[in-house]
């Protein structure tokens, strides 16, 4: 520590002025004068480095300081009470494409504080569905990166930057140049772009909060950026190209930290229920199964874990649909007009059966209809959507993005099962990118990883619940 070092110095030089061996070295008397004053000075020094900081009042002065850039900024900012230790800290409210993000100070965490004021904070704005951040000012965009494989950090740090040994890095020992992937590029238009792959900043860390140090994230400046949407596009065509070059080298695929918004993530989990389990009564189809427990095991992949729930229900579009081809024979045999000798009559017959056979009613959404209506009871189903509101607000509303046609809850049995048939079948579709026959112009693709996908998860909640409505009904007697 500095204060030992001065502790140190100051009495070497009171040795060597007192000991009579050196009398004669120092005897100018200007010097030691001068050699007084400067052992008087360090030991001042010595004394404050030694002396425990008031933290409460530094804090205080750090939050004074961004209270006054944000006002100057005319960023939004309040003050918060902290629970577990009633001390008073702040909450700074920045930019996320149309919403706002917060980002918490507290005495806890002064260096924080610190981290801020040491950089331009309010130039920055968070990037709107990713963990990260952007300055449209400083032509900089920064977000983190993690792996699709799941790779451990210390994988990713050891196959992106060659280390012999990134426990080294990660233990704090310095390798700042060999942590890092730099290219320049100078564009035709001026532009002098800079990417690189290297550790998280401390103002991406400090903004986005919750990072482990050791995180690694993508930049890009020298781009003009102005506005959210284009800051967005730049950065997924730079990440998809850049990323795609490592993994055909590396075999290491890499991605930009993606996170749901306040307005997608709109699903409610209902609350803690007590387990109780009994003996079973009931088995299932284990190919159905495999289906169903492959969409649960598939929460970051919304569009495959939507597509799994379909292929639950399609597992039983021919039982369902053979008997509603069953159902319609029976009434029409039992029409007092209808005649076995008749020729007409008997062909009426062989065409429902064929029609059956024939893997349904002629098009999937009527065998998606007739599996819903033999195993959806509405009261259940009404009850499921009553119990989350913003799930039913979001499911009878006419949504922009996904453009989907709202359930009608308030109309009879089937035609709300139609509806609901509809509105899962549009979106299977449109992730299969196929035309469905009843609205070949105008079907939108849903692609990975687009603001479409992540809003699919009350479609995925709606599939969820009917997927585990027809597996009940579809189910048997349990037998060894």
């Amino acid at each position: 520590m500095i204060s030992d070092v001065l502790s140190d110095a100051k009495n070497d030089i009171e040795y060597y002025l007192t000991e009579l061996t050196f009398s004669d070295v120092y005897s100018d008397a200007k010097l030691r004068e001068q050699l007084h004053e400067l052992m008087i000075s360090m030991e001042k020094i010595r004394v404050q480095l030694d002396t425990e900081p008031d933290i409460e009042q530094n804090f205080e002065s750090l939050k004074t300081k961004i209270q006054e850039r944000c006002r100057i900024a005319n960023i939004e900012y309040r003050k918060i009470i902290f629970d577990n230790d009633n001390s008073e800290g702040l909450e700074i409210l920045l930019q996320e494409g149309r919403s706002k993000r917060s980002v918490i100070i507290s005495i806890s965490n002064v260096r924080k504080a610190g981290i801020l004021l040491e950089h331009k904070f309010e130039n920055y704005k968070f990037l709107s569905g990713y963990n990260g951040i952007c300055s449209y000012e400083d032509k900089y965009i920064e977000v983190l990166i993690n792996s699709l494989d799941k790779s451990s950090i210390q994988k990713i740090y050891d196959r992106l930057f060659n280390l012999d040994n990134s426990r080294n890095y990660l233990n704090n020992i310095s390798y700042e140049n060999d942590t890092k992937l730099e290219l320049t590029y100078n564009s035709s238009e001026g532009l002098n772009i800079t990417i690189l792959i290297s550790p998280i900043s401390d103002i991406a860390k400090t903004l986005l909060g919750n990072i482990q140090d050791d995180s690694i994230s993508l930049k890009i400046s020298g781009l003009n950026i102005t506005q959210q949407d284009k800051t967005v596009s730049y950065l997924e065509k730079y990440a998809n190209s850049i990323f795609f070059q490592i993994d055909l080298v590396l075999g290491l695929p890499l991605t930009v930290q993606r996170i749901q918004t306040q307005e997608e993530n709109i699903l409610q989990h209902n609350a803690q229920t007590p387990l109780n389990i009994k003996y079973p009564v009931c088995q299932y189809d284990k190919e159905a199964l495999s289906l169903y427990w492959y969409a649960r095991s598939a929460n970051e992949m919304p569009l495959l874990q939507y597509l799994a729930y379909y292929q639950v229900i399609e597992f039983y579009f021919s039982t369902y649909s053979q008997i509603k081809a069953t159902r319609t024979i029976q009434n029409l045999m039992k029409t007092p007009g209808f005649n076995i000798h008749n020729d007409n009559d008997v062909i009426k017959v062989l065409n429902i059966a064929k029609s059956s056979l024939a893997r349904g009613f002629i098009t999937e959404i009527s065998q998606l209809e007739a599996t819903l209506k033999e195993c959806i009871q509405i009261s259940l189903l009404k009850e499921f959507l009553e119990k989350n509101e913003r799930l039913k607000s979001f499911l009878t509303k006419k949504d922009k993005m996904l453009d989907l046609e709202p359930l009608a809850l308030n109309n009879n049995d089937e035609i709300l099962i139609n509806s609901i048939a509809k509105r899962i079948y549009d979106v299977r579709c449109r992730i299969v990118h196929t035309k469905n026959e009843n609205d070949f112009d105008n079907a939108k693709s849903i692609y990975p990883f687009t603001k479409e996908a992540n809003l699919l998860n009350c479609e995925i909640e709606l599939i969820h619940y009917l997927a585990k409505r027809v597996l009940i009904a579809s189910s048997s007697e349990f037998q060894l």
